[in-house]
């Protein structure tokens, strides 16, 4: 999922909170670097292993441009890593080995902590990682477990977004990417992992009906083309 793979966050090394003096100057410590050679155009970070990135002169500075917009710098906050946990730099380094399970087991026990930011923090992180391993998996069963962890966490985060152009924004791409693999297993005949993101999506207030389309397909004509 691009949104997250080719986050501008990510491909600057920023963090969320950063200002546009911090993405002008990521922009020009990076264009210089991978020029001279001093910098490697493989982006090594917490998703590595999950999703390697090369970098080039036209993502860099493509990221810069996108976090210059307010709305789309939102938009890509969404969709990257808050890292705001006591456990973060373990969840990165496990990341990066590849131990997913780890860190999940991390990501879960900081979800459940005393501390509102760090919980916060920690199910928002936990959704964009369920959403990518479900988006990087074949079958069907997998990737509805993966999808409805990700969703349910998601939500939370969704919930708290202040502009209703921003949410709907955000929305539709979650949505439509749930959307693409669930006509998938609609397709494929494999209707009980369509069936459990259906449910999920409704429990957790995820509009299935929202204004999508899939391949010419809206998300709710899909989801009776199932059920019928």
């Amino acid at each position: 999922m691009e949104e997250i793979t080719k986050n501008p966050f990510r491909i600057l090394g920023l963090d969320i909170n950063c200002n546009l003096r911090d993405a002008a100057r990521a922009e020009e410590e990076l264009l210089t670097a991978v020029r001279l050679g001093v910098k490697s155009e493989v982006v090594c970070d917490s998703l590595s292993a999950l999703a390697p990135l090369k970098l080039t002169p036209e993502s860099v500075s493509q990221s810069r441009y996108l976090l210059q917009e307010p709305k789309q710098k939102a938009i890509s906050a969404f969709f990257w890593f808050i890292f705001g946990y006591s456990s973060a730099d373990q969840v990165c380094n496990l990341l990066q080995l590849m131990d997913v399970e780890e860190a999940r087991r991390l990501l879960e026990a900081e979800s459940t902590s005393e501390d509102p930011e760090a919980v916060r923090a920690a199910t928002h992180d936990l959704g964009l990682l369920e959403l990518l391993l479900a988006h990087n998996c074949n079958g069907a069963a997998i990737a509805a477990k993966h999808y409805q962890k990700a969703l349910r966490h998601l939500a939370v985060s969704h919930k708290t977004i202040g502009n209703s152009e921003i949410s709907r924004v955000v929305s539709k791409k979650v949505l439509g990417t749930v959307a693409l693999h669930t006509k998938k297993f609609v397709n494929d005949g494999e209707l009980s992992g369509a069936s459990c993101l259906y449910k999920e999506l409704v429990n957790c207030h995820w509009d299935p009906d929202d204004v999508i389309t899939v391949s010419g397909i809206p998300f709710g004509d899909l989801f009776q083309r199932m059920e019928g």
